[in-house]
């Protein structure tokens, strides 16, 4: 699933068994979000529309928001992402693209997600925020591709 890790950005990405549009709508309806993110996140799916997710970092809630930056439905969603300790923003962005259907005419897409502007974040938090968004982003993008699976021949 890693693709790329940098200082300042890492990459992901995962392959889900279905077309782009399809996938779309499950990365950015209400619905979706919640099967695949949870229910504790709201996304408005326009530029200006707002993020917001709560979420456990062991005993502690954390508070993350965000704001679009670009909608180019169906391929490319990029928001502001900030936890409610940190003093400046970094950056998220997903792409999705056709990808050839299976050998049983399956439709195919991948997902990549980039998130960067870890250099911005003072020197302690910066290494163990972004490993540990990789980690949550890692396993959010599991649970996508988990409900979109290739089916049996």
């Amino acid at each position: 699933m890693l693709v790329l890790h940098e200082p300042d950005l890492f990459r992901l990405a995962v392959t889900l068994h279905t077309t782009v549009a399809e996938a779309w709508q499950t990365l950015t309806s209400p619905a979706g979000v919640a099967r695949w993110w949870g229910d504790a996140v709201t996304l408005d799916v326009a530029v200006g529309g707002a993020l917001h997710e709560q979420w456990h970092n062991g005993e502690r809630m954390v508070s993350t928001v965000g704001r679009v930056v670009v909608c180019q439905p169906p391929q490319v969603l990029a928001f502001t992402w900030a936890d409610d300790d940190w003093s400046l923003v970094t950056g998220v962005s997903w792409q999705l693209r056709e990808l050839p259907a299976t050998d049983t005419g399956q439709p195919v897409c991948e997902l990549l997600l980039e998130h960067r502007g870890w250099l911005a974040l003072p020197g302690p938090c910066r290494t163990e925020c972004a490993a540990l968004h990789r980690q949550r982003w890692t396993t959010q993008l599991e649970r996508l591709a988990a409900l979109h699976p290739p089916t049996a021949p």
